[in-house]
């Protein structure tokens, strides 16, 4: 896989020296386009288990060209920093 190849939690791709906020990670997550029967603490949970490192590591980053993987890995910090965010403004 390479960097591009990541399914980001965003609408556009982000670049790897650019910063997935909570702003872009909330806009694409609980979005009127992505219409689901999940409320949004389910999706928060499952995008959680999703991303958080230890399975990152093992599902996606495993599988990442060497040149991309520490992109990636600073990228989905990002990505689980925002979910932390979300849950605990939803708590």
């Amino acid at each position: 896989l390479t960097f591009d190849d990541v399914p980001w939690p965003s609408f556009t791709s982000p670049q790897p020296e650019e910063d997935l906020n909570i702003s872009v990670v909330s806009e694409f997550l609980f979005s009127p386009l992505r219409p689901t029967p999940k409320n949004r603490k389910e999706i928060l949970r499952e995008s959680i288990l999703r991303w958080h490192p230890d399975k990152f590591e093992g599902r996606v980053l495993a599988f990442v060209q060497p040149q991309d993987a520490e992109a990636v890995r600073q990228l989905s910090a990002a990505v689980m920093q925002s979910l932390r965010r979300l849950m605990d403004e939803d708590n």
